[in-house]
């Protein structure tokens, strides 16, 4: 099952933020420090997770006293795939010690292949789920 980390659930705070209150463009910018005290989140780990999330082109910043950061795109355009990446690393996608060709049982286990088909779909899923959908509500949104 793909878990959202609490830096992951930081990015996306911040990101519906943003997308909600109009940060979208250099003239309209927010602080880390404005996203913490508003949501009451931790500054430290959210101002990390922010200056990940523009160096990974998901949010563009200006620095100085004036500065601050907007929405690179909208999240319409913008995946959950992109910010877990961003934000972890690369998703491993499995603890499965086979996949990482450390297990004595490799070349007997049959679970390599499905935990592999596993991991595609959930990628796949995640790839094709924008913000947008996941964070704004909005109606006609349905669960498949």
């Amino acid at each position: 099952m793909f878990k959202v980390s609490k830096k992951t659930e930081y990015a996306l705070t911040a990101l519906k933020h943003m997308q909600e209150h109009g940060h979208t463009c250099a003239a309209n910018l927010t602080s880390a420090r404005e996203i913490c005290d508003i949501h009451k989140m931790p500054f430290d780990p959210v101002s990390k997770v922010m200056q990940k999330l523009n160096g990974y082109g998901v949010l563009s910043s200006i620095k100085g006293i004036k500065g601050g950061y907007y929405l690179s795109r909208p999240l319409s355009e913008i995946n959950l795939f992109e910010v877990s990446n961003s934000i972890e690393g690369k998703i491993t996608e499995s603890d499965c010690d086979a996949l990482k060709g450390k297990c004595t049982k490799y070349l007997n286990c049959e679970l390599i292949t499905p935990i592999e088909k596993l991991n595609s779909h959930v990628n796949h899923q995640l790839i094709n789920l924008s913000l947008e959908e996941l964070l704004i509500n909005k109606a006609g949104f349905t669960h498949e």
